[in-house]
């Protein structure tokens, strides 16, 4: 957690050296809005993550690319899921209109992350777009609630 913040506190002065004032303040928000939802993610979980999220999470010993997987098969081929979703909403969304693939993503995920409650899946943490959830973990009704927030403003466009 200690590198977070020290490389949160290199990023804003960084920004606030070279960009407008707002915008230094947004790029450090988002550094540590999404870092903060990744924090609550234990290190030795298993944890499925969109593509952004993957380096910052690249030390798990299992990390799976989402939304194509949900699960992951061990060595004596039993098929896992796993603890843990991070999904990157708002990178999908700033690139969905450019690119045919984001645009696929952002629509899976979207489906995804209405299912997963089904499966077990609680929702953690919601912190710039970036939406963390566990399975089989604890009903937090205010992160709930974000995300419901989120999906809504999704859809209205």
């Amino acid at each position: 957690m200690a590198l977070i913040a020290a490389a949160g506190l290199v990023l804003h002065r960084i920004a606030r050296r070279r960009l407008e004032r707002d915008l230094a303040a947004m790029v450090t928000l988002a550094f540590f809005g999404a870092n903060a939802s990744l924090a609550r993610i234990p290190h030795g979980a298993s944890v499925v993550a969109s593509n952004q999220l993957i380096p910052h999470l690249a030390a798990r010993l299992v990390l799976v690319r989402f939304p194509d997987h949900g699960a992951y098969q061990t060595r004596s081929g039993a098929a896992i899921h796993v603890e843990w979703v991070a999904v990157d909403l708002n990178q999908h969304l700033r690139y969905a209109e450019a690119f045919r693939q984001e645009q696929k993503a952002l629509k899976r995920s979207l489906q995804l992350l209405k299912t997963l409650p089904s499966e077990g899946y609680r929702v953690q943490a919601v912190n710039d777009g970036v939406v963390v959830l566990q399975r089989n973990g604890e009903v937090d009704a205010s992160a709930e609630q974000q995300l419901n927030r989120l999906l809504r403003e999704i859809k209205e466009g």
